[in-house]
């Protein structure tokens, strides 16, 4: 059985409905869909065998996070009912101002207009409207906001107009940090119950602005500071770090900069940090030979060895698209990275 959840994204033209963010076989919406008996049929798939499935076992597997199929059941209540989005996500707004690696012009208008490709479509109000014709947004207790960069768009205030009682919904936000948060902003936040605001971090100084180009480090740094400190009592702040191919050499100098800066905030409460592996290329999961080895002499005996579970000579997608990404970007990957450029 899948986790108790429901993900709505935007993709192209078209709204689709998911059990998660890795299960990547969407239902459109469309006015034939039955929530219910969609929902019905999610719930009955046998997420241990079920293919697309494979990237919250290898989660498990690899025991380096714990997946949405081991948290998602903490937010939902006992008295919820098939068709209850306990736990939402909401994926609507591709505007953003990054052109990460781990991402694509899918999710990311920065990619788009890149590769010259038409802009995303970015969250339109219908959009929040159709979902509240879906699902009970009443019933909403953890709604979780993904985009696109979401400091760029307005959806917390498009979200009240649907939710009578924000006082009892935790709202968690991805951001890539470059945006700090207004002050209007601030006072949305503090009609919910609590916020979680998740900054994407996946490297510190130049390996940051290369693995989320085109940030800046210093400002992405100072805008985490400044949170920090001026943030609403109800704003709880994280980090996740994407675990690659590229990074999985550095996490310590990563892991040393959090604990040095981040170990506590005003209300001496610390930051968690949680290591998500990525999809596709980036995934840590199938290395070189070679890189494999160099982790497992740096980190042997550490759970972060344990994302690698398969090897080859070469990693021959990988190397291709870090070839065209730096050539389009006038970019190096090697000078970024160079104690894994001839391991890669």
């Amino acid at each position: 059985m899948l986790s108790a959840g429901v993900k709505f994204i935007a993709t192209g033209q078209d709204l689709t409905v998911r059990p998660c963010c890795l299960y990547s076989q969407g239902q459109k919406v469309n006015n034939t869909l039955d929530m219910i008996q969609w929902r019905k049929h999610v719930h009955s798939i046998d997420s241990f065998k079920e293919p697309l499935c494979n990237d919250c076992n290898y989660l498990e597997r690899s025991k380096v996070k714990l997946s949405r199929r081991q948290v998602g059941f903490r937010f939902i209540p006992d008295t919820a009912e098939i068709g209850d989005p306990a736990w939402l996500e909401i994926q609507t707004d591709m505007t953003c101002n990054g052109g990460c690696v781990i991402c694509g012009p899918e999710f990311s208008s920065y990619w788009a207009q890149e590769l010259g490709q038409a802009l995303p479509i970015s969250n339109r109000p219908d959009y929040i409207s159709k979902i509240n014709e879906l699902v009970d947004l009443q019933k909403a207790v953890h709604i979780v906001i993904l985009g696109g960069e979401p400091m760029l768009s307005d959806i917390e205030e498009r979200l009240l107009r649907y939710i009578d009682d924000p006082s009892k919904v935790t709202l968690q936000i991805t951001t890539n940090g470059s945006v700090y948060p207004s002050q209007k902003r601030f006072e949305l936040w503090q009609r919910f119950k609590s916020i979680l605001l998740n900054f994407s971090i996946d490297g510190i100084e130049q390996r940051f602005e290369y693995l989320r180009y085109p940030l800046q480090w210093h400002k992405v740094e100072q805008n985490m500071h400044r949170v920090n400190i001026e943030a609403p009592g109800n704003v709880r702040c994280k980090i996740n770090h994407t675990l690659s191919s590229l990074n999985i050499y550095y996490f310590d100098e990563f892991d040393q900069w959090y604990h040095e800066h981040f170990a506590a905030d005003l209300y001496n409460r610390g930051w968690n940090l949680t290591v998500s592996p990525a999809n596709g290329v980036f995934s840590p999961q199938t290395t070189s030979a070679k890189l494999s080895a160099k982790v497992n002499a740096k980190y042997a005996g550490q759970p972060l060895a344990q994302a690698i579970e398969r090897t080859i000579t070469y990693n021959k997608p990988l190397h291709d698209f870090l070839h065209r990404l730096d050539q389009r970007r006038g970019l190096d990957w090697r000078a970024k990275f160079p104690e894994i450029a001839s391991v890669l």
